[in-house]
């Protein structure tokens, strides 16, 4: 399409990257500018098990905190193997289902899936739900786009965990009385809904702890 100045836009994706670059020739002279997903630090991707044959990932997050609580909201996408590059699929990574996913079973040792931000941002902990290795050791990786080319962030050594578990990379390390949990243990017939839930160090509620 024609710009403001007589020049035109291009868009067009950079090597692997979910990447669009802007290019004008305003007064016959031409220039490159990156749009926010193609500049260094923009996408970040989790690889897939190294050992995989089979790869879904129900659930993706991306935090910029080491203990993952400070939350990165982008756009999912993936590929690699043989799984279906199509953003209605990509988002089901992102719909708060983990009974649904995207998934990868040719070749599945070479998928990622990732997210691209509309800014330039620092990935420290990724929460993943899926489904790979059922047993042994694997390896996955944490790459970010440098604006030409992917690059090793993080090398995560991990052991199968069951399907549907949630997992932090890097692995938090959970010491005794670290984690608490309220179960409720009572027969009821409609669904359970809890709108908001604090733990206190006191008898008397008046110290609140803080978690995630």
């Amino acid at each position: 399409p024609a710009s403001p100045k007589g020049g035109h836009v291009n868009l067009r994706l950079q090597g692997e990257g979910i990447c669009s670059s802007l290019e004008t020739t305003p007064d016959d002279s031409s220039s490159d500018l990156w749009l926010p997903s193609c500049a260094p630090n923009t996408q970040w991707r989790l690889t897939a098990p190294s050992t995989a044959s089979f790869w879904a990932v129900h659930e993706l997050e991306f935090f910029q905190d080491e203990s993952c609580s400070e939350i990165l909201f982008g756009v999912a996408f993936a590929g690699g193997g043989s799984g279906v590059n199509q953003p209605a699929h990509w988002q089901r990574m992102q719909d708060g289902d983990t009974g649904s996913a995207w998934s990868v079973s040719m070749n599945a040792s070479n998928a990622w899936a990732g997210a691209t931000f509309n800014r330039s941002v620092k990935v420290l902990c990724v929460g993943v739900v899926q489904t790979g290795p059922s047993s042994g050791d694997f390896r996955q990786g944490l790459e970010s786009w440098n604006g030409t080319s992917w690059a090793l962030s993080q090398d995560f050594s991990l052991k199968a965990a069951p399907g549907g578990t949630k997992q932090y990379l890097p692995e938090r390390q959970t010491d005794e009385g670290s984690q608490w949990r309220l179960v409720n243990d009572a027969e009821i017939k409609a669904a359970w809904a809890v709108y908001e839930v604090r733990f206190h160090g006191d008898a008397n509620c008046g110290s609140t702890l803080a978690g995630t």
